[in-house]
């Protein structure tokens, strides 16, 4: 999964570090607060002591972790005194803690403060910072061990502050990251922590966390580093190391070759593709899952091995989910020419809409043709791939077809334990677990794409065991739980969504499992009724602050169940979906224009047929068409109650399913009329 940047263009708003200084707080707990804490430390902050100035800084560091503390001391101007005084003092150590409390800010303010930050010119003194540090590991380098060592500490917190600063700096919004990668000290001085000798490992894991931050959607980035002495190689070399670095080196060069699709470099690059990429990550992911599962096993928790262990996971995880929608997205195909690699016409066709992290797309694929034993052929789900030399073939060759295949055989494997819920974890949602579900989720949406090709290696029948095997370990449970855990019902519901249209519908429920759709349709629109913004269809809010991704969660609710409706041999099963599809239609416009806009096209997709064995005691039977002539009109409102200029996308897809309704009536009209 791609890492989120906060882009958007930042309202005018009051300045967050300045306030009235001196005035005091109203409440009694603030008040006391700011006599005991924060005057005496912003005092000697001042002190012609060194020493206290120091320890000044060192202390507002800390203090910063408080929120009551942190707004008290911004509203004392603290920012002003830090890079005006503390920033440009003559002892090191104070300037060392002065960079920390920049840092500690940034990360624990929203993203207006970055902004701040950015309109304070914090670029200048960074940029100085920066050269000051490579001036000095460039002198000390060849003697470093006879520095003394209180130096060396010095030296390092000035480094790591540094890129945390530019690590969170970033991700505020474009203007800065452009910014942040027009300085040409930045990649010299982050590639020169990777390769110098004597660097702690906390050190260079912030570096190369850093890069793999920059170097997401960034040409300049991507560019520098291409014409970077021996930074590409270096990169390529430590993307075999089976760690937290080597797995950062992973998502560079992933980042590095998707900027590449707009530079003309010609073939010698095939050592950037994913196909090149996705061994490595393999042998990473694989590692750090074992290590993972272990630990939760053994209940084991607080080593800092173990959370490394962890956070490098979750970057395998975030990277994998990454590949896979650019695997999607059709990027591999650019790639192919320029490797030389073999063409194919799997997606020409329609490879179905760009998608974010998590995919909720609709793909055009046609289902399997019979429903799914969930044994059949399950020596693809263990895990074994050590006979696979189709797919070993594939990957090999760059193609984007071997990129997929790869994905849905190797990682498949290796991911559903972690997307599987632990009973131990049953009460939180963790992390790792989270971004499992979203790299399942974003296969599980590309494999179709290209799995009736005769050259995809699983095929549409191991695929549906893939499926099924899926829907059985990640989504089952969940369902079964009445999770109260939103973000996760979310996930799950887009999971659900991919496997069910992946195999046309054929998913053995557990008995009801439909009816939790149902329910958690009921539940979204219940939690969104009381939410402020109620009376509105755009979730722009939540989609950028990461509570859920476009669609939103009732149209998901509703994709999986128009999906599983187009299973055969579930006529029951099809009429409870029927009715509650139509009703969602029936009752505009208290309906959601994005609900019912995916309820009609799922409509005409599970009745489009009428050798459907469920057309004619359903459709016909329960006289769903007279329901839907009958909404007619209040979907012609729906649609003009749109704004195109605020909402372009929603109201062309309102427009385009007003039409098609028209024509779907017509349609079923003519289709019994040829049967009389």
């Amino acid at each position: 999964m791609g890492k989120s940047k906060r882009k958007g263009k930042p309202k005018r708003r009051p300045d967050p570090t300045v306030g009235r200084p001196g005035k005091i707080p109203s409440d009694s707990e603030s008040a006391a607060i700011r006599e005991k804490k924060i005057l005496p430390v912003l005092s000697q902050l001042s002190s012609p002591d060194p020493k206290l100035r120091s320890s000044a800084a060192s202390a507002i560091a800390n203090l910063i972790e408080d929120q009551k503390c942190r707004k008290l001391l911004l509203k004392e101007q603290l920012v002003r005194l830090i890079m005006e005084q503390t920033l440009t003092d003559s002892e090191m150590e104070t300037v060392v803690a002065g960079w920390g409390v920049l840092r500690n800010l940034v990360l624990e303010e929203d993203w207006s403060f970055g902004i701040h930050l950015y309109r304070q010119d914090i670029l200048t003194p960074v940029e100085a910072a920066i050269k000051k540090v490579i001036s000095t590991l460039d002198s000390i380098n060849p003697t470093f061990s006879s520095i003394p060592k209180p130096r060396q500490k010095l030296t390092w917190e000035l480094t790591e502050s540094l890129v945390g600063l530019l690590s969170s700096l970033s991700e505020t919004n474009q203007e800065l990251l452009d910014a942040i990668s027009n300085l040409s000290s930045v990649p010299s001085f982050l590639f020169g922590l990777l390769g110098l000798e004597g660097v702690p490992e906390q050190t260079k894991d912030s570096a190369v966390l850093c890069l793999h931050g920059l170097t997401e959607e960034n040409d300049v980035i991507a560019k520098k580093i291409l014409e970077g002495p021996g930074w590409l190689a270096g990169l390529v070399k430590l993307r075999d190391e089976q760690s937290l670095q080597g797995i950062a080196a992973c998502g560079i060069i992933h980042n590095i070759s998707q900027e590449l699709r707009g530079f003309d470099q010609g073939p010698g690059l095939e050592h950037l593709l994913d196909s090149a990429t996705l061994p490595a990550l393999k042998l990473s992911l694989e590692k750090h899952a074992r290590c993972h599962i272990q630990a939760i096993e053994t209940h084991s928790s607080g080593d800092p091995q173990l959370s490394r262990n962890e956070l490098s996971l979750r970057l395998a995880l975030e990277i994998l989910a990454s590949i896979t929608t650019a695997a999607q997205e059709g990027t591999e195909g650019v790639w192919e020419e320029m490797a030389g690699a073999p063409k194919t016409d799997v997606m020409s066709e329609g490879s179905g809409e760009g998608s974010d992290t998590d995919q909720a797309t609709r793909p055009e694929t046609d289902g399997v043709a019979n429903c799914v034993d969930e044994d059949a052929e399950m020596e693809l789900v263990t895990g074994d791939e050590s006979g696979n030399v189709g797919t070993s073939r594939l990957i090999a060759s760059g193609s984007h077809e071997g990129v997929i295949t790869y994905l849905v055989e190797v990682f498949v494997p290796l991911v559903l334990p972690l997307a599987t819920p632990i009973t131990s974890q049953a009460t939180e949602t963790t992390v790792v677990y989270s971004r499992a579900l979203s790299a399942l989720n974003n296969i599980a949406w590309t494999a179709p794409l290209i799995m009736s090709s005769p050259n995809f290696s699983p095929g549409k029948e191991a695929w549906a065991s893939f499926a099924q095997r899926i829907w059985k370990l990640a989504v089952s449970p969940i369902l079964g739980s009445n999770t109260a855990d939103i973000p996760l019902a979310d996930s799950i519901a887009s999971l659900a969504w991919a496997l069910s249209r992946s195999v046309g519908g054929r998913i053995d429920l557990v008995e009801g499992e439909h009816r939790s759709f149902m329910a958690l349709y009921r539940a979204a629109r219940g939690l969104a009724t009381s939410a402020p913004a109620a009376q509105t269809n755009d979730h722009s809010k939540d989609i950028e602050e990461g509570i859920i991704d476009a669609p939103s969660l009732g149209v998901k609710c509703v994709g999986v169940l128009g999906t599983l409706a187009l299973c055969p041999s579930r006529i029951d099963v099809n009429r409870e979906i029927g009715v509650f599809l139509v009703t969602l239609i029936t009752s505009l416009p208290r309906t959601p224009t994005d609900d019912a806009v995916e309820a009609l096209n799922q409509l005409f997709d599970v009745y489009a047929d009428e050798a459907f064995d469920y057309d004619d005691p359903v459709f016909w039977g329960d006289g769903l068409l007279e329901h839907l002539e009958a909404a007619v009109p209040n979907v012609r409102k729906m649609a003009k109650a749109v704004d195109k200029r605020k909402q372009p996308d929603l109201r062309g897809r309102a427009d385009e399913v007003l039409m098609n309704l028209w024509r779907f009536i017509k349609y079923k009209k003519d289709e019994k009329a040829g049967r009389c």
